[in-house]
């Protein structure tokens, strides 16, 4: 199923470079691609639907890219998977909607999900909370940018 070799999109401790930042997009085999994209697609179609397609973009790129460097920084074993990112969704989303009960129940149980999914053998459960860490840090991140600009 792969278009390259493993060992030029794998995630490798320590290194910063392409697959530093590639890994996410990266899936062991189908099963690992096909649970995630049913993830993206339920936990998108929410946060697209309360946030809008553009926040959501520009949520999915930071989650990306503090997932990517917090990986290179604390993980020491190979990596590969959207789970960092979907847990980051999983996280803004959670804080973001808050206060509207059914949404926070939809988002939980895929964070429950995630979380029991991390502790499965060959699965990163320190990914999985590095993507939830990285939610968080976007969610304040948005909340500091609203907070400045309405004291503009």
């Amino acid at each position: 199923m792969s278009v390259l070799p493993k060992q030029t999109v794998i995630f490798v401790p320590g290194e910063l470079g392409i697959r530093t930042f590639i890994w996410s997009f990266v899936h062991i085999d189908t099963t690992h691609l096909v649970f995630n994209l049913i993830a993206a697609l339920q936990m998108g179609t929410i946060l697209e639907h309360h946030f809008g397609s553009k926040r959501l973009s520009i949520v999915t790129f930071f989650v990306w890219l503090l997932v990517s460097l917090f990986a290179w920084w604390w993980i020491e074993y190979p990596l590969v998977g959207f789970s960092g990112i979907l847990m980051g969704w999983v996280t803004y989303g959670m804080l973001g909607l808050w206060s509207q009960p059914q949404m926070r129940q939809a988002l939980g149980i895929w964070l429950g999900l995630n979380i029991i999914v991390g502790f499965l053998p060959g699965v990163s459960f320190l990914g999985h909370l590095l993507g939830a860490v990285a939610g968080f840090i976007v969610f304040m991140g948005f909340q500091l940018f609203r907070s400045l600009s309405k004291t503009v």
